[in-house]
């Protein structure tokens, strides 16, 4: 399934430079397509699947596909499991609540709040699936995403072993494509206190062509924008990037701060938020603090793509008519 095998491309960069696999497979035969969303189901995996490269240091990370036909439905099934941490089985029951993680020790590891899997939950829910996990202190975790598959009738079957699924071919066919740029030239800054999401946004801007700087946060990225000999701190001119993405969570000054400041030195500097909440209040508060577009995480690149375009063009639009 081309979702899988995206996913597994994303981040196979990162489970690489930390020396660990990442691979794909299938257990059994599994349809071609199913009758689902494809932007939640590829928000959902990339999440599972960037939390369990996150937190393992050794080993592999392995997305495994089967097709369950035990109940009256058929539901596809998608193992993300990992040679990582685990998790102790008193943390387990409340593991999907928002803002929890295994224990605080966890966040000054790896950093995160927990919020993506609160999130994973709710979108399968709304998917008609459902997501569960098996783990234990030292031996890895398995989250299982189970979503109905549908009516069969008519629809191809990849077998287990095929380079469809397993991207055995994916590095040689990934070589031979002409890269696309369509953000070639595009100065981007970008505010972000999540390393993995750093390198995660970085490397998909940078494929697509952009020139990206990476702050850590939203004064470091202030800084980086206005003259700072000046006592007024007016803002630079010309401006050294044409596009900011910020996360809105993020130390020193959040996205939310960062937006209403350039705002307030009428800065018509793109604005792109990136943000883990996917609300329509989240929204609404992004667009409220100056934001020009509003993105939420996981990140899929298409998607960030066409935000980043649609950003510059809002905004020129915009200006162009003041």
């Amino acid at each position: 399934m081309q979702i899988v095998r995206d996913v597994a491309g994303l981040l196979q960069n990162t489970a690489r430079s930390k020396g660990i696999a990442l691979n794909v497979e299938c257990t059994t035969p599994i349809p071609a397509t199913i009758r689902t969303d494809p932007v939640r189901f590829k928000q959902i995996l990339l999440n599972l699947v960037g939390n369990a490269v996150k937190f393992t240091t050794s080993g592999a990370v392995t997305i495994a596909l089967r097709l369950d036909t035990a109940s009256p439905e058929p539901a596809l099934c998608v193992d993300v499991t990992d040679t990582g941490i685990g998790i102790a089985p008193e943390f387990l029951p409340r593991l999907f609540d928002a803002f929890s993680q295994a224990d605080s020790s966890m966040t000054r590891r790896f950093g995160g709040s927990g919020l993506g899997l609160r999130i994973c939950r709710l979108l399968a829910d709304l998917l008609g699936g459902a997501i569960t996990v098996q783990s234990a202190p030292g031996a890895g975790s398995t989250f299982t995403l189970r979503l109905p598959a549908g009516t069969l009738s008519g629809i191809q079957m990849l077998e287990p072993g095929s380079p469809s699924i397993t991207g055995s071919q994916n590095d040689e066919i990934i070589s031979r494509r002409k890269p696309e740029a369509p953000l070639s030239g595009v100065r981007i800054f970008f505010a972000e206190d999540g390393i993995d999401n750093q390198r995660l946004v970085a490397h998909l801007l940078r494929r697509a062509g952009a020139e990206v700087t990476l702050f850590d946060n939203g004064l470091a990225a202030l800084n980086a924008l206005v003259d700072r000999s000046r006592v007024d701190r007016p803002m630079l001119d010309p401006l050294p990037c044409d596009l900011l993405i910020t996360d809105m969570q993020m130390p020193e000054l959040d996205g939310y701060g960062l937006a209403r400041l350039l705002r307030v030195k009428s800065s018509n500097l793109p604005i792109l938020a990136l943000t883990a909440h996917a609300m329509v209040d989240d929204a609404r508060r992004c667009i409220d603090a100056g934001c020009d577009a509003y993105l939420s995480k996981p990140v899929a690149r298409d998607a960030l793509i066409r935000a980043c375009l649609q950003t510059l063009e809002r905004r020129s639009s915009a200006v162009g008519m003041t």
